[in-house]
């Protein structure tokens, strides 16, 4: 979920620095354009106010992608969030902590010597089963 939201935040960054190369292409497109007319009175002060509101998009734009750019940094900075560990293990979920097989998991379960609990007709090992078979082998040793 974390690279999906930095790769969509990524995307949009990219698009706000392709909109505000734009802007700036309009800004400069749009100061030759008016250069070279000849402005009548009231038009100046029109084309004056056009001007000032491009540049003012122009810096606007400019500092929304500096923002997301430190936003998506910072994001992929931060260590996506960890699972809680399961409290309760499948059969191959146990054999693996345990370095054993699933044959012989299943064969400590029906000699007793591990314990599980049943939840309709899934059969799980609780942690604590295993932490407690692994102290009592060791006792044995």
């Amino acid at each position: 979920m974390v690279a999906k939201t930095v790769a969509k935040r990524s995307a949009l960054s990219g698009a706000l620095r392709k909109t505000c190369s734009l802007a700036r292409v309009i800004k400069a497109g749009m100061k030759t354009r008016l250069r070279s007319l000849p402005a009548p009175s009231g038009r100046a002060e029109l084309l004056a106010q056009a001007r000032s509101a491009l540049d003012d998009m122009a810096d606007a734009l400019e500092r929304v992608s500096q923002a997301i750019d430190a936003l998506a940094s910072s994001s992929a900075e931060q260590a996506p969030a960890q699972a809680p560990a399961p409290r309760l293990l499948t059969v191959p979920q146990a054999a693996k902590a345990l370095s054993l097989g699933t044959s012989t998991v299943h064969e400590l379960l029906r000699s007793g010597k591990l314990a599980s609990v049943k939840i309709g007709a899934a059969r799980r090992i609780p942690v604590e089963a295993i932490d407690a078979f692994v102290s009592h082998a060791e006792e044995a040793s």
